[in-house]
Order: C-alpha cells, then sequence, then structure tokens
C-alpha cells in the first residue's frame, strides 16, 4: 500500500499517466491488493511464465494515476 501511495506521490510533474504490474494466478493476495488500490485488469496470458511454471498465468494490472 506504502509502495501505491508513494507512487502517486512521485509522479508529480512527471507526466506519468499509469502504472503498470504483472503478477501470477497463484499469488491471490497480491491480486486482491491490486484490486483494492483501484488496479484493473487488463491482461491475462496463459503459458507465460515458460516451463519452469506451466500452470501458471500471468496477470497485467494497469492502474490509471
Amino acid at each position: 500500500r506504502a509502495l501505491f501511495e508513494s507512487a502517486s506521490t512521485w509522479r508529480g510533474n512527471t507526466g506519468l499517466k499509469q502504472l503498470k504490474f504483472e503478477t501470477q494466478d497463484v499469488n491471490v493476495l497480491t491480486c486482491r491488493l491490486y484490486e483494492r488500490m483501484g488496479c484493473e485488469l487488463r491482461g491475462v496470458l496463459r503459458g507465460a511464465c515458460g516451463q519452469t511454471y506451466p500452470d501458471e498465468t500471468q496477470f497485467r494490472w494497469w492502474l490509471g494515476l
């Protein structure tokens, strides 16, 4: 939560309009945090974790600032 607040403050005059994050479907706590912080799920990529974690799906989250 502190990271989100810091990023919002930091953007100041940078012109930054959004932040992008990624996580895997197995990281439920992080997915819930991203939702609570106002992130929008905009991408779901099955098999993006390669042969190391073939059953995991990558989630891509965006946060408008």
